[in-house]
């Protein structure tokens, strides 16, 4: 018996494939569904030079699983594509299999580029935007501190963001955060935890250039007490000094 080459065996799955997928319901003119249009893509960029992101696929030498060049199989394998996902591999530099594919979503998607660049710290890999998510610190700065300033990835990940610049947290962007005592939280949250009105403690570090430790630790009646007693005195001394 004749041995059958790979390429050969790859060529005639796919027109099998071709007359079985004409059948198939998802694949109709009327309406295709979004799992074989991402299936029909898959296999256009690893086959077709012609396809303008070939290069980046068959053109680099990936390709699709003989197996999936049937829809139907490639169905049954992955399941119909869930809503807002896309088909990701897990090795960029791998084929289009089972085992090294998954839906997920355009953000986690674009984590896994080949020219991400990956961070480790305390013994944990990711990439800089997957870090900046979790310290709470905004990519822009950390690509400055790595780039601009040359620091250590261990000094990058682990110094607190001082008070101005700009960061990132969970629960809303775009948030002032005070560092005290190695603690980095929201002027809200900070406001919770002193009993100081937010309006106060922006107030003490914008208007007055306060330091982070004053604008926290001073009790507002304190201090209004300790002013007027100060003025007080300025006028007594002013006025004994008239007398003079």
């Amino acid at each position: 018996m004749r041995k059958i080459s790979k390429e050969e065996q790859y060529s005639r799955a796919a027109s099998a494939a071709a007359k079985v997928n004409l059948k198939h319901g998802a694949c109709r003119r009327s309406g295709k569904s979004r799992t074989y249009k991402i299936w029909h893509a898959m296999r256009a960029r690893c086959k077709y030079p012609s396809q303008e992101n070939y290069h980046l696929y068959g053109g680099r030498g990936i390709s699709v699983c003989v197996r999936w060049l049937d829809f139907a199989s490639f169905v049954e394998d992955m399941g119909e594509c869930p809503p807002g996902m896309t088909l990701d591999r897990i090795n960029p530099d791998g084929d289009y299999t089972k085992d090294n594919c998954r839906w997920t979503d355009a953000k986690q998607q674009a984590r896994n580029r080949r020219n991400n660049r990956l961070l480790e710290h305390h013994g944990k890999k990711q990439t800089l935007a997957e870090w900046a998510e979790e310290l709470g610190i905004s990519r822009s700065v950390l690509n400055q501190r790595l780039n601009a300033y040359g620091w250590s990835t261990e000094k990058a990940l682990s110094t607190p963001v001082k008070f101005g610049q700009k960061t990132t947290h969970p629960r809303k962007k775009n948030r002032m955060y005070i560092t005290y005592q190695g603690e980095t939280k929201s002027v809200d949250e900070w406001a919770a935890k002193t009993g100081i009105s937010r309006s106060t403690i922006v107030s003490r570090i914008k208007t007055y250039g306060w330091s982070a430790e004053k604008a926290l630790t001073q009790d507002p009646k304190a201090y209004r007490a300790s002013s007027r007693s100060s003025r007080k005195n300025d006028a007594g001394s002013v006025i004994g000094d008239g007398g003079g």
